[in-house]
């Protein structure tokens, strides 16, 4: 009888990505794997897209070669060219890469194991070749067994919708930079594909599975006439003994699968991670792996078992739209296949018609809609290139955009609660229910309330204020904990702020929290010059951390109450909620640009792991995280200013400086290295002692 904290079933991507991060949050793995060597048999088109070596570090004896681009072949001939920047791998070699790293991190491997029973909390492994069987007694159970899983029948979670994919390896007639897809009537349900690798290319069909089929027996004749209309094209060598290799496998396409049962988790291909459409699913599954990993550590670290229930609820807020899109357009093309040559816009990435929602990716006939819908298609396509696309390049748009707009200034502000360089800045931040707050967020439980000035009543408030006017202070940050709607006690503050606007020349910001169109006119006839209002666009995320009864919707009526009421908005969008990935910061970009009026400026914070509180272990987002969310503002919104909050690490070097390269209009509490970046872009320095959401005040005012 052997024991562990973690048994991860299958050593490909998901299953080394997982037992790697399980490992890293200290609990005790085995990896068992039913094949003698790791990566072999190769059943892979080898090409991941290039962001995806921004997340996992790839040396650079995996990768084979660079393509710039994806030429997708129509049957009538027709070519479309799309830039689609990839990396073609050894895959053997990739998969060996992460299981080296999980062991070095302390994994056990067991090769030529297989796991074929369960018994409550006993799992049967067998070895090969000697027929040994071993019991092992796991907490936690991660499926990453391919295709057709033994964890997931467990589970009850069986794929059964296949793609068949068989491929050879041949001879290329010249290099080629980028990768070809080629619909075809005989691919039914798939498609051809020449993947160069130097020298030789994968050479590939995959042909949809027919219900009750476990083989495809004329799918070698399929891609023996595919690779001879190759031949003729003058791309390939194809003939005796040109073949250097043959990899066959199963693709499934029928879409993602329920992924957790009591102590089990499934990831990758046993989770239905791939692209129903394309087939492509290292990318999801390096990425839900890792997520597996990381929830079984944090319930071995625990010993709460509830993290588990969250695992699907954070992979789906990931990929869940993808996924969805692409298992709808499956359908809608293996029901219109007659008709491949007019619908493949409709049900292949590289257009902007997959993207369309109404009636499959087909036009409509109203101009007036069409327009509309040619316009929203347009921007979330962008969109979805600014969360997903090369860095570099969208940081450097942004930075064009910005000194395009607004020339060489940039401010620095200092805010008044925290000690910057030796002394306090001029912009309090006031909490006017002391240091108490209904919601207890797993991210702050009220300790961002500590270092406010509690003011708890009207009278304290007022009292409180006066003294800041009175010491020369231009204006203050009125806050707050919330109650289980997200609101704050704003009517009975009212007088008190009328108050403070007769008798004070502060200037007031609310930070608001959920409003409603009365109380935002009262604050308005109060004398309240603008609100502070943090835009959270998944419901999953005000659920799981914020703990709070309210939705996005929510938010929406907020902002729409606020503008409706005249009071300048300045949304703050928080980078990194979700612990594994962005995604809603995205949503909260394209919610914050349909408003009318438009806010006063934006900012941008991250969430800090705070000390005594449940996320005080998780990691904060990266540098690169920010960076992609500041340039996806600046790129959709060009003339917005558009700051850098104090919420965030402060003093992190790398986070300053690539906000300055996105284009901020400021950065508050900047460290010496934004200072240093500002000089060497020649950027002339501004400094105001308030809160970077009054960016219209000068020093004097």
């Amino acid at each position: 009888m052997m024991q562990c904290d973690v048994l991860v079933v299958g050593a490909g991507p998901a299953g080394a990505s997982a037992a790697l991060a399980a490992a890293k949050g200290g609990a005790h793995v085995i990896l068992v794997d039913k094949r003698r060597s790791i990566g072999e048999p190769v059943q892979c088109a080898e090409w991941i897209p290039k962001l995806l070596s921004r997340e996992v570090h790839i040396p650079n004896p995996v990768v084979v070669q660079e393509v710039s681009g994806m030429n997708t072949h129509f049957p009538d001939g027709t070519i479309h060219e799309t830039k689609a920047p990839g990396l073609m791998i050894d895959r053997k070699e990739f998969d060996r890469m992460l299981v080296d790293r999980a062991m070095e991190n302390g994994v056990t491997l067991l090769l030529e194991t297989r796991a074929i029973s369960r018994m409550k909390n006993t799992v049967i492994l067998r070895q090969s070749p000697s027929n040994e069987r071993m019991k092992i007694e796991p907490k936690i159970i991660i499926g990453a067994d391919g295709p057709r899983s033994t964890v997931g029948k467990w589970i009850g979670s069986v794929n059964t919708i296949f793609v068949q994919g068989l491929q050879y390896t041949l001879p290329l007639v010249e290099p080629m930079d980028v990768t070809e897809v080629h619909f075809q009537n005989d691919i039914y349900g798939g498609y051809g594909w020449v993947f160069p690798k130097g020298e030789t290319a994968n050479v590939g069909i995959g042909i949809r599975v027919k219900r009750g089929s476990r083989s495809m027996p004329h799918l070698r004749t399929v891609l023996d006439n595919f690779a001879t209309k190759l031949l003729k094209e003058g791309k390939v060598r194809f003939e005796k003994g040109s073949i250097q290799s043959v990899q066959a496998g199963l693709i499934p396409v029928g879409g993602p699968l329920p992924s957790q049962l009591d102590t089990i988790l499934l990831a990758g291909d046993a989770a239905g991670h791939t692209n129903p459409i394309t087939g492509a699913g290292i990318t999801q599954a390096v990425t839900c792996g890792t997520m597996a990993g990381k929830t079984s550590a944090r319930v071995i670290e625990t010993d709460d078992h509830h993290y588990l229930l969250g695992y699907e609820r954070k992979w789906r807020m990931l990929y869940g739209t993808l996924l969805d899109r692409a298992i709808r357009r499956r359908r809608f093309m293996e029901s219109h296949w007659k008709d491949l040559n007019t619908i493949v816009p409709s049900c292949w990435p590289a257009f902007r018609e997959y993207y369309h929602e109404s009636n499959e990716g087909t036009d409509v006939s109203e101009d007036d809609t069409q327009k509309d819908q040619e316009d929203n298609f347009l921007k979330e396509r962008e969109l979805e290139y600014l969360g997903n696309g090369d860095l570099e390049e969208i940081i450097d748009q942004a930075h064009a955009l910005r000194h395009e707009t607004f020339g060489n200034r940039i401010t620095f502000y200092h805010p008044g609660m925290i000690n910057y360089m030796g002394r306090y800045g001029k912009y309090q931040a006031v909490s006017i229910t002391g240091g108490e707050c209904g919601l207890q967020c797993d991210h702050c439980q009220s300790k961002l309330l500590g270092p406010m000035i509690h003011a708890p009543t009207p009278e304290s408030l007022v009292e409180k204020c006066r003294k800041l006017d009175e010491k020369g202070d231009i204006g203050c940050l009125l806050s707050g904990g919330s109650d289980q709607m997200g609101r704050l006690p704003w009517k009975r503050f009212i007088p008190a702020i009328n108050e403070i606007k007769e008798s004070t020349s502060l200037f007031l910001s609310a930070h608001s929290g959920i409003i409603d169109l009365e109380t935002a006119q009262h604050l308005k006839e109060a004398g309240i010059d603008q609100a502070l209002i943090d835009i959270i666009a998944e419901d999953d995320s005000i659920r799981q951390i914020y703990h709070a009864d309210y939705t996005v919707k929510d938010i929406e009526s907020s902002l729409h109450a606020l503008t409706s009421a005249g009071i300048p908005i300045i949304p703050h969008i928080i980078v990194g909620l979700n612990e594994w990935r962005i995604s809603g910061e995205l949503k909260a970009i394209r919610m914050v640009e349909k408003l009318n009026p438009r806010p006063q400026a934006m900012v941008v914070v991250s969430f800090m792991p705070l000390p005594g509180t449940p996320m005080a272990r998780d990691q904060p987002p990266g540098f690169r995280d920010i960076a992609r969310i500041l340039a996806a503002i600046r790129i959709r919104m060009p003339d917005m200013p558009l700051f850098l909050g104090c919420a965030r690490d402060r003093g992190n070097a790398m986070i300053d400086t690539t906000a300055i390269q996105c284009g901020v209009n400021g950065i508050v509490l900047p460290s010496d290295s934004a200072i240093s970046a500002a000089e060497k872009y020649d950027l002339d320095i501004k400094w105001k002692q308030t809160c970077c959401s009054v960016p219209f005040l000068s020093e004097d005012e």
